[in-house]
């Protein structure tokens, strides 16, 4: 998939997040690699150290392709302790639920003694001596700051795709049908339908959307429709369950509770609760 980047822009907006928190900061393709910003270069020596020594330069890229995969499934923002003890995060970049990216941050410290990630590096094949004077030169961060710089990431992303900074090249076809669909949301949809008002065949139509949303057309509805509702449920809470499910294009309450739990984990008056 083509895409198209303002590359000023995003260079000046991640330099202002790592300006402002001191943390590493990066953007990424969906297959882990840099995108080529002048942000990318402020990684710490401690981390340089363990990416250049041998037997150790494949920690990072590994630890990586776990936490963005994590985050692929989530959808969302994920948080985690690296092999070297430190704190990184990622953060999704989905346009129309196509997978275009990820924000990467991280190489936070937690703790200032050198002896609370020693036993996970002591068997590496560094100077301990010089790692415990990089380590030293790490900012700390306590747990509440990580969780608030994560969360600002998080803004940061939408604010990205907001201003078009980084977006897909679709074709014709997906972009006609994407705009039906968002137009007859809450009415009945069918293949047919969709077909017809944009002069394509079915066997086009889904060789499209597997190669750019990696899903049925009925589950990419399904999908739409439920990110609908969980607008409904966070803004409009005299709305029932069943007049949302009416709203979002459902055809009982019993299949929208259904599909809700199966995408969200939870039930739809449950995921309102948490959000109380």
């Amino acid at each position: 998939m083509q895409l198209q980047y303002n590359l000023q822009k995003l260079q000046k907006i991640l330099r202002d997040f790592h300006n402002a928190t001191g943390v590493s900061i990066s953007l990424r393709n969906t297959d882990f690699s840099y995108v080529k910003l002048e942000v990318e270069a402020v990684s710490s020596d401690f981390c340089m150290l363990l990416r250049s020594t041998p037997g150790t330069e494949k920690y990072c890229p590994d630890f990586d392709r776990c936490l963005f995969e994590k985050c692929r499934q989530s959808k969302k923002m994920e948080i985690s302790i690296c092999h070297a003890g430190l704190v990184d995060a990622a953060v999704p970049l989905f346009h129309n639920d196509v997978l275009l990216g990820y924000i990467s941050l991280g190489q936070m410290k937690r703790d200032t003694a050198f002896s609370s990630i020693y036993d996970r590096i002591r068997d590496y094949p560094v100077d301990m001596n010089i790692m415990e004077e990089y380590y030293n030169k790490l900012p700390l961060f306590d747990n509440e700051k990580i969780v608030s710089i994560a969360n600002i990431a998080e803004v940061l992303a939408k604010y990205i795709l907001l201003e078009n900074m980084l977006q897909p090249s679709l074709d014709p076809i997906i972009e006609k049908a994407v705009a039906y669909i968002d137009a007859h949301l809450a009415q009945e949809l069918t293949l047919d339908q969709i077909t017809k008002s944009i002069h394509t065949s079915k066997s086009t139509l889904y060789r499209s959307f597997h190669t750019h949303f990696h899903c049925t057309i009925s589950e990419y509805i399904s999908r739409k429709r439920i990110d609908k509702s969980i607008e409904l449920l966070r803004s409009s809470a005299d709305l029932s369950v069943e007049e949302i499910s009416r709203k979002t294009g459902f055809s009982s309450a019993t299949n929208f509770i259904r599909t809700f739990k199966k995408l969200e984990g939870v039930t739809p008056l449950k995921f309102r609760k948490l959000q109380e």
